[in-house]
């Protein structure tokens, strides 16, 4: 069944990724994989930019972190240089401006309340942009089967029932499916839940961490890193890239050791269960990487 997923960005982070450590998220992984696989109709099928991601460039005059405008590039590059033409991001943007609101006093009528300048903080044209496409793609490939939703967004419901309605007038197979991003399913929005063929109201941890890009894609000219703050222990991280360049006076030869299958180590250090990169997504993992980690600089240094 050629299917075509439309993702909410910004409504996908609020729900489910936001105070998580499963932001380094591999979108086609979880979908083609975990999702698709577990309430999808028929068998799906993803073809080359069936997956289209709708986000919007954090704008540094309100990003709450120093680091997080670089961090979203990061993740993007990440995206394009690993998933390629499996992905398509979708860019909107944030407008920032300044604006009148009312002030809560007490009980009153907000007619009676005393009006205060704030800032208007919003992202535009994603939700906008998950229908056009939904709906543009439908009327114009043929071969679409079934397209799914991936929000808690009611903002996406008249382009469903439009779907439903165009299904109606042609006869076409046309199967609507909805993903809410939510970790609760009692949080999931019904009127969305009513307007789809089938829904699936939550995504779990373990589909989630399944699902994770690698930490270093060494595709192209750069290589792009899983930022340091989205790890679950990002102070041992520091201290882990800090050590390893000790050992080895430079990075490229410290990702290569990271990226390396543990074998032939002393039986006194903790045994690692994958590479240390992908150990260092757990706190329990980094600590037994960080062991490893001193281990090496004291034996490549003892050698100098």
């Amino acid at each position: 069944m050629e299917t075509k997923v439309y993702i909410d960005g910004y409504n996908f982070y609020y729900g489910r990724l936001k105070k998580t450590n499963f932001k380094w998220l591999d979108y086609y992984t979880l979908f083609n994989d975990y999702l698709l696989q577990r309430n999808s109709l028929g068998k799906p099928k993803l073809s080359d930019k069936a997956i289209k991601f709708f986000t919007a460039p954090i704008n540094e005059r309100v990003a709450m972190d120093a680091h997080s405008v670089a961090d979203q590039q990061s993740y993007h590059t990440a995206l394009n240089k690993y998933l390629g033409n499996k992905i398509e991001i979708i860019s909107g943007h944030y407008d920032v401006s300044k604006n009148k609101a009312k002030l809560v006093d007490g009980d009153k009528d907000p007619r009676h309340c005393e009006s205060v300048s704030i800032w208007k903080i919003e992202e535009k044209q994603s939700d906008v942009n998950v229908a056009v496409h939904a709906i543009y793609d439908s009327l114009m490939d043929s071969d679409v089967e079934q397209v799914v939703f991936v929000s808690n967004d009611t903002d996406i419901l008249p382009a469903m029932l439009k779907l439903r309605e165009y299904r109606k007038v042609s006869g076409r197979d046309l199967t609507i499916g909805l993903v809410i991003p939510r970790k609760d399913e009692r949080t999931a929005n019904t009127s969305l839940i009513d307007a789809a063929d089938w829904h699936i109201p939550y995504i779990s941890d373990l589909e989630l961490q399944g699902s994770q890009l690698p930490n270093r894609i060494n595709i192209g000219r750069k290589p792009a890193f899983k930022p340091h703050s989205w790890y679950e222990a990002p102070e041992i991280v520091k201290d882990i890239l800090g050590i390893l360049k000790e050992a080895y006076g430079n990075m490229n030869e410290a990702y290569r050791w990271l990226d390396s299958t543990p074998k032939g180590y002393p039986e006194n250090l903790p045994h690692l269960k994958a590479t240390p990169f992908q150990e260092m997504n757990t706190r329990e993992g980094a600590e037994r990487v960080i062991e490893h980690a001193q281990a090496l600089r004291d034996y490549r240094l003892s050698q100098k």
